[in-house]
């Protein structure tokens, strides 16, 4: 994982923070704007950006989850997006 600090409008966040504006940028089902993430940047703790790359839905999470410098049940909030092409994913 990349733990290098960024900030991103304003916030600190370990990771790449280019994730982020592409949730903002994506388009789906449920879209995301900046105010969600900014509300959950606000939250206190360090926020963390990981991700997963897989053609098993359940893997790529599980690959992200893995990414995360501390164990998942530490983890207070977290937002989920999930990017796929013309194909369904694969649970």
């Amino acid at each position: 994982m990349n733990n290098e600090i960024s900030i991103w409008n304003g916030y600190p966040v370990h990771g790449d923070i280019k994730e982020l504006d592409r949730i903002i940028e994506s388009e789906g089902i449920i879209t995301l704007d900046k105010d969600d993430i900014v509300s959950l940047l606000a939250a206190e703790g360090e926020s963390h950006v990981t991700s997963g790359v897989n053609a098993n839905l359940g893997e790529a999470f599980n690959e992200a989850v893995n990414a995360l410098p501390g164990k998942v049940d530490k983890v207070e909030e977290l937002l989920i997006d999930f990017r796929f092409g013309n194909r369904q994913p694969k649970m």
